[in-house]
């Protein structure tokens, strides 16, 4: 586990008083993916979303705990509910459906737990096509704290997104990511971060899309 201390000023944070600044811890998971994106606007290019997920969950959790009036429209961070859609740089996204269920298909969650059955809807609104990958969407529940989010789990059938794929440009493409999650949750937050190679090894963090649902 690698920890990851990063001071933000105050003008970015509407609770925050003039002249302080917001030391944030960030938890960066050990496991990433170098590999790159499709091309954006040249020189940047479309990074892959697990090598900065630390930084997803850092932005998630301080959304979901300050409260939807902490940020202002300007801050790059879009909520959506079931059934809205929302337009990254590169592609439509819609949560159609979520449901919990104790399996779907070969696969049943371990006791104590559960699985979130996730149903996407993409469209690709780019000019080339775009390299997507199942982790590119993070579930998060209660304080987003580093026990509490998940990676969908790995294909198992064919109803499941792949673990990588190529979206065409205008194309859609309908299909289910896995979590496993506790049993109890039953709110949840499906995360999507715009990451852009810019020429360094961090990239540049592009607009946060968080997708609020609830499941019994």
């Amino acid at each position: 586990m690698n920890l990851r201390v990063v001071c933000l000023p105050a003008h970015d944070f509407a609770f925050l008083g003039e002249g302080m600044k917001l030391a944030v811890v960030f938890f960066l998971p050990s496991l990433y993916n170098k590999g790159s994106r499709c091309p954006a606007a040249a020189p940047d290019r479309r990074r892959s979303l697990m090598k900065k997920r630390g930084w997803i969950l850092g932005l998630a959790a301080l959304t979901l705990l300050s409260g939807c009036g902490a940020f202002p429209a300007e801050s790059g961070v879009t909520e959506a509910v079931l059934g809205e859609t929302v337009s990254t740089r590169w592609f439509d996204c819609t949560v159609e459906e979520a449901e919990a269920r104790k399996s779907y298909e070969s696969d049943t969650a371990s006791s104590g737990n559960k699985l979130v059955v996730v149903e996407l809807e993409l469209k690709n609104t780019f000019h080339e096509a775009v390299s997507m990958y199942d982790t590119d969407f993070q579930l998060y529940w209660g304080e987003c704290g580093p026990d509490e989010w998940a990676m969908p789990l790995d294909p198992y059938c064919e109803d499941q997104l792949p673990r990588e794929y190529d979206l065409e440009p205008g194309k859609s493409r309908e299909g289910l990511l896995v979590y496993e999650v506790p049993q109890e949750e039953t709110e949840f937050t499906l995360a999507f971060l715009e990451l852009i190679e810019n020429g360094t090894e961090e990239g540049e963090e592009g607009d946060l899309f968080l997708t609020r649902f609830t499941v019994e």
